[in-house]
């Protein structure tokens, strides 16, 4: 690992070797060819090729090689970088300490580079944890409020500095958009929260009014609820007796669109009407029954 730290510095001193060597390989090349080229005869050719091998070959035997500097920086970060993984490029105190030995070694550019890696990574970890904690700070300050909802989709509400919150979303939640729990729910209709569910998930493509989606959806209810105790519903979720209730609502006409007529289908912005006719459901043994104020009930009635 500390190889592939250190090949951020630079080449390797093996990288290093091996370009020198094909550089001075192509340089010797070019100089064989142009002292050949110079050469009157074939003859004076061989003689001259004879010589350049020898020379060639006695050229590193004397005198001292001077060292490519190159090298020597390559070779002396690695030995800097020997303990160094890839953790310590992201803890403070390691890239400080690396910062200290790169500048006392005469490396001021690699020096420089820990000594700001160091200071910006101490400034990432001071910023995140200001920003936890004061994530936890709100998070202790928030009370979920148990008397309302929020009113358009039934989620619960919490308070945080006497202000409401949606509990799902975090969204900001006015007072007058909340309802309390005692208007939700009643023992002969559905909570508020339940009709809204209903309506989004099967009256949203219909053109009924509000009003009329209220009545429609506490019929959806009632319905889904009467179907739950038929033996093959009766361990199942009220979703699927819900899908069931539009099923057969939707097949009986009870719940319908109007068939297009010439103005609905050729003139522009018009729609075709829905209607919710619950008098049509014949479904045996169960029957809906409306009372005065607009409730459903669903009554046992026996067949003849």
């Amino acid at each position: 690992m500390a190889s592939s730290i250190a090949s951020l510095f630079g080449p390797s001193a093996e990288e290093i070797v091996y370009a020198k060597q094909q550089e001075d390989k192509a340089l010797r090349q070019q100089q064989l060819q142009q002292g050949l080229a110079m050469q009157a005869s074939p003859l004076a050719q061989q003689f001259y090729q004879a010589g350049y091998n020898i020379v060639s070959g006695l050229g590193g035997l004397f005198g001292k090689p001077m060292l490519d500097p190159a090298m020597t920086k390559a070779v002396e970060i690695r030995r800097l970088l020997a303990d160094t993984n890839a953790n310590d490029l992201n803890d403070p105190a390691k890239l400080t300490t690396l910062a200290a030995q790169f500048g006392d070694a005469g490396y001021p550019k690699e020096a420089l580079y820990f000594a700001d890696r160091a200071r910006t990574i101490a400034a990432e970890n001071r910023a995140y944890e200001l920003s936890m904690a004061k994530y936890q700070q709100d998070i202790s300050e928030q009370v979920m409020e148990p008397n309302f909802k929020v009113k358009s989709t039934g989620d619960s509400v919490y308070m945080q500095n006497g202000k409401y919150y949606n509990a799902k979303t975090g969204a900001r939640v006015p007072v007058e958009d909340l309802i309390s729990v005692k208007d939700i729910t009643s023992a002969s209709t559905p909570a508020v929260s339940e009709v809204i569910s209903i309506e989004n998930l099967y009256l949203d493509d219909t053109d009924f009014s509000e009003q009329e989606k209220d009545r429609v959806a506490k019929f959806l209810d009632q319905y889904a609820l009467a179907i739950q105790k038929e033996p093959d519903f009766v361990n199942k979720p009220k979703e699927v007796a819900l899908k069931e209730a539009w099923k057969r609502s939707t097949e009986q006409g009870i719940i319908a669109k109007t068939e297009d007529t010439w103005i609905t289908k050729y003139t522009p912005f018009t729609a075709t009407d829905w209607v919710f006719r619950p008098e049509l459901m014949t479904e045996v043994p169960f029957k809906p029954i409306e009372d005065k104020s607009g409730k459903f009930k669903i009554k046992s009635i026996t067949k003849n």
